[in-house]
C-alpha cells in the first residue's frame, strides 16, 4: 500500500548496487532469465543513488553503462515495446523494451516514484472491472468525475483508480481504446528520478535531490525480463540507521504491469515476465502477513531524516 499523502518530514537516502560485497560469495542477486544462478550475477557498473524522501530523493549512478547504457545485446523482445496486450493469464501489460532475458549483463536503465493504486475500468453495466493491481502512476492523476476516480478502498486501505469507461466495448475508439488511452497517460507523470554524481564527486553536489514524498512507491526500471525467482528481501535490500546497518521492511515486488513474454519454463507457449521492480515502503495490516513473521504496520513510508547532507536509507541491489 502506497497511499501517496506527502508527510511533511523528509528521510535521505544511499542506494548502490555492486556484485562484491560480503555476499557475493553465496552467487545470490537480482538477475536476467539469461544469467547462469551458478555464477555471480554480473552488473554493468557500480550504481550509488542518494534519496531524500518526504521532500526529496536522488539517484546517482557511476558508470557509463547505467541509467540508459548498453549492455551488449543478445536478444530481443518478444513484442515491440510500448504493445498493450494480455499474457497467458489474460492479465494486460505494457511491453518495455528488453532483450529476450538474454542480456549479459543487468542494467538499471530507469527510476521513477509516484502513487502505487489498483486500476479499474467498467463493464457494460456501470460495474468496476480490475485490470491492473499495484500500478505506479503519476502524481497529477487525479479524480475528476468524467476521466478517473481516485478513492481508498475502506477494507485493504488500497488506493484505487477506475477509469470511466467501458471495457467490454472493443469497438473502434470504443471504451477500451479510451481505456488504453488513458492508462497510457498516467504513466506520462510519473516523476523520473534524476542521475547525478554524488556529493563531492564530479556531476553532483550536496542537496542537489529530486523530491518525493516519503510514502511514495519507487520504480526500477532494467533493460531485461527479470528473474522472479531472485527478486526479494535478499536481493533488494533497505537499510537504515546512524551506520546504515539497520535492516528496513519494505515491500519488494515485481511489477507485473511492464515486462514481456518469453519461453524459460520448458513448457509450449511463452510466459509473462517482468522488467522493473516496484519498492512500497507503506505497509498496510493485510500486507503486513506477506512477511514471515509479520512486520509492524507502517502507513508513514521512509523513516524522516534530520538534515539533508546525510543519508539515513541504503538501498542495496544485491
Amino acid at each position: 500500500m502506497s497511499p501517496y499523502a506527502a508527510p511533511i518530514a523528509k528521510t535521505t537516502m544511499t542506494f548502490s548496487s555492486n556484485q562484491s560485497g560480503p555476499d557475493s560469495s553465496q552467487n545470490q542477486g537480482l538477475r536476467s532469465l539469461g544469467q547462469d544462478r551458478n555464477t555471480a550475477p554480473t552488473w554493468a557498473s557500480k550504481i550509488a543513488v542518494t534519496c531524500k524522501a518526504g521532500l526529496a530523493a536522488a539517484l546517482v549512478l557511476g558508470g557509463v553503462s547505467c541509467g540508459g547504457g548498453s549492455a551488449g545485446a543478445q536478444g530481443s523482445a518478444t513484442n515491440s515495446p510500448g504493445t498493450y496486450g494480455q499474457n497467458a493469464g489474460g492479465n494486460y501489460y505494457f511491453t518495455d523494451a528488453n532483450e529476450g532475458g538474454r542480456a549479459s549483463e543487468l542494467i538499471v536503465q530507469n527510476m521513477y516514484w509516484g502513487r502505487l493504486v489498483d486500476v479499474f475500468g467498467l463493464n457494460a453495466m456501470g460495474e468496476k472491472v480490475l485490470m491492473h493491481s499495484d500500478m505506479v502512476i503519476g502524481k497529477g492523476v487525479q479524480g475528476d468525475g468524467f476521466d478517473f476516480d481516485l478513492g481508498t478502498n475502506p477494507v485493504t486501505s488500497v488506493q484505487e483508480l477506475t477509469i470511466l469507461r467501458d471495457v467490454t466495448d472493443l469497438s473502434i475508439a470504443g471504451g477500451f481504446e479510451q481505456f488504453e488511452t488513458l492508462l497510457r497517460g498516467t504513466q506520462t507523470s510519473l516523476d523520473p528520478v534524476d542521475q547525478q554524481g554524488p556529493s563531492g564527486s564530479s556531476g553532483g553536489s550536496a542537496g542537489l535531490y529530486t523530491m518525493v514524498p516519503r510514502n511514495a512507491a519507487l520504480v526500477v526500471v532494467f533493460n531485461d525480463l527479470l528473474d522472479p525467482e531472485t527478486i526479494d528481501a535478499d536481493t533488494v535490500r533497505m537499510l537504515t540507521g546512524v551506520n546504515l546497518s539497520t535492516p528496513y521492511e519494505l515491500r519488494v515486488v515485481p511489477d507485473q504491469n511492464f515486462g514481456d513474454l518469453a519461453n524459460y519454463d520448458g513448457l509450449p507457449g511463452a510466459e509473462y515476465y517482468s522488467t522493473r521492480i516496484i519498492l512500497d515502503p507503506t505497509i498496510s495490516v493485510i500486507e503486513s502477513f506477506d512477511f514471515s513473521p509479520p512486520v509492524p504496520v507502517n502507513s508513514q513510508g521512509y523513516p524522516a531524516s534530520t538534515t539533508v547532507i546525510l543519508a539515513n536509507m541504503l538501498l542495496r541491489i544485491p
